[in-house]
């Protein structure tokens, strides 16, 4: 029965983290517009500021390795963040393969 509760929980959470999101995009897809224009002014010599996008929601994960690298906005999930590679993982009482990691 635990199972079945935090199964439902983690389903919640996913289905709120998932619904705020795509508010956020939307409203980040008005703020775009409104810096497009903004662009246009500022072509034309007008002094017009920009608004920030919205950060999503965090949803924790695995970040794959890539040549260059990526960019990442981290910490914005209003706790403390660990970024360490997969295989030094054994540091910090993790086991290399078979890691069981829960985001929440």
């Amino acid at each position: 029965m635990g199972g079945a509760v935090i199964s439902a929980w983690e389903f919640a959470k996913g289905v709120v983290t998932s619904s705020v999101n795509y508010i956020i995009d939307k409203i980040n897809s008005v703020i775009n517009a409104i810096n497009s224009v903004a662009r246009v002014g500022a072509s034309f010599g007008l002094s017009v500021p920009t608004l920030p996008s919205i950060p999503r929601l965090a949803n924790g994960g695995i970040v794959k390795a890539r040549p260059g690298g990526m960019l990442a906005t981290i910490g914005e999930g209003g706790q403390d963040e660990a970024v360490i590679p997969l295989d030094r993982m054994k540091d910090f009482g993790g086991g290399g393969k078979g890691i069981t990691i829960n985001f929440s």
